[in-house]
């Protein structure tokens, strides 16, 4: 039987920077490929979270903080192991060549 998915919490203040990603790209002409590179964060997120790009430090209850890159989206999150919860921090994007 395949793990349960981590629950995937964001704020309104990241959703915010989430939105705001996505409208620039898409003033660059970039929509197709940011929204590839979101939903494949999305997914290691909910599937491997705990595998996924760098451990940072402990967060006390909140769990472990990670920083992770893909494609050109970036994320800080924190994910807890025995509750299967990421909690996003932050979004952010590596800028595309001028």
């Amino acid at each position: 039987m395949p793990p349960e998915p981590f629950r995937v919490h964001l704020s309104a203040a990241v959703l915010d920077s989430l939105r705001a990603i996505v409208r620039l790209f898409a003033a660059l002409g970039e929509t197709e490929r940011i929204q590839s590179d979101l939903l494949a964060a999305d997914s290691a997120l909910r599937w491997y979270a705990d595998e996924w790009g760098e451990s940072r430090f402990e967060v006390g209850e909140i769990g472990q903080m990670r920083f992770a890159q893909l494609g050109r989206v970036t994320v800080w999150y924190a994910v807890h192991l025995g509750r299967r919860d990421v909690s996003v921090a932050r979004f952010g994007f590596v800028r595309p060549r001028a």
